[in-house]
């Protein structure tokens, strides 16, 4: 279940981080960033449906798409190129361990009840340099004290990228989001 939403320098917001809870009901006034949030999540859905691999970010328009942010420029906060957008998602996921008794054919879940769960998060930046590149990458995974892993990319100056990973659990976080 999608628990968290951030995003930086999207729209209206430069910064927002925001807890979904199971029923989550967006108020304020008009123009104030409520459509920006769900414009967020189809922007990166259509970028991961996109045909052409190398699309870092589809902004829309295209037949098939489900929303036209118009261009770098017009997403950026503040209209201004120099800064990086950012979304960071946040999800829980229960583990399930299935086994299959050949005889009778049933399935089912064993292990601890409940079903544990691991959680999940992934941020993304992106920055515009002639074109959009993907700025750093991260992925983490977090399941108890005795489980964690994070994975970072960081585009270098060459263009490569140069790959971290971190395993301490009080500083994934912030290794994610930690600024170049």
């Amino acid at each position: 279940m999608l628990r968290k939403i951030g995003l930086t320098n999207f729209k209206s917001w430069r910064e927002l981080d925001i807890e979904l809870a199971p029923i989550t009901l967006l108020f304020g006034v008009n123009s104030s960033g409520k459509t920006a949030l769900l414009q967020s999540l189809l922007m990166l859905k259509q970028t991961v449906n996109s045909r052409d691999p190398n699309t870092h970010l589809n902004f829309g328009g295209g037949p098939r798409d489900y929303v036209d942010l118009g261009s770098y420029r017009d997403l950026v906060h503040g209209h201004d190129e120099s800064k990086r957008i950012g979304t960071t998602l946040g999800w829980d996921s229960e583990i399930h361990a299935v086994f299959r008794r050949r005889a009778r054919g049933i399935h089912g879940y064993i292990g601890p009840k409940p079903a544990p769960s691991i959680s999940l998060r992934h941020s993304v930046a992106w920055r515009w340099d002639d074109d959009v590149l993907v700025n750093h990458l991260a992925y983490s995974a977090c399941g108890n004290e005795n489980f964690s892993c994070c994975i970072r990319l960081d585009r270098a100056v060459s263009g490569k990228y140069r790959v971290k990973q971190s395993e301490s659990l009080q500083s994934m976080y912030a290794f994610i989001d930690e600024a170049e």
